[in-house]
């Protein structure tokens, strides 16, 4: 198998942004981005960063950060803290 990929603040923001253009261009299926949107993001990837990514691998980083995100709006939430 191979490595984990080590993704850098710069990789997960062009990830992000790259994600949130094709959320708000073509929409969602179900939980998860299109094919074709996953392909554009590796090529985003490669691009400018020369990343050879597989689907798996970018949407990982991407549920990751999802569940992340999810677990602060929680916490905050049960805090109350702004």
């Amino acid at each position: 198998m191979g490595e984990k990929q080590q993704w850098s603040n710069d990789h997960l923001k062009c990830l992000l942004e790259t994600c949130i253009e094709e959320i708000n261009t073509v929409g969602r299926k179900g939980l998860s981005l299109h094919k074709d949107s996953w392909n554009k993001l590796g090529k985003v990837l490669k691009e400018k960063f020369g990343l050879d990514l597989t689907q798996k691998q970018m949407k990982n980083a991407y549920d990751n950060l999802k569940a992340k995100y999810v677990g602060w709006v929680y916490l905050k939430n049960k805090t109350s803290n702004i």
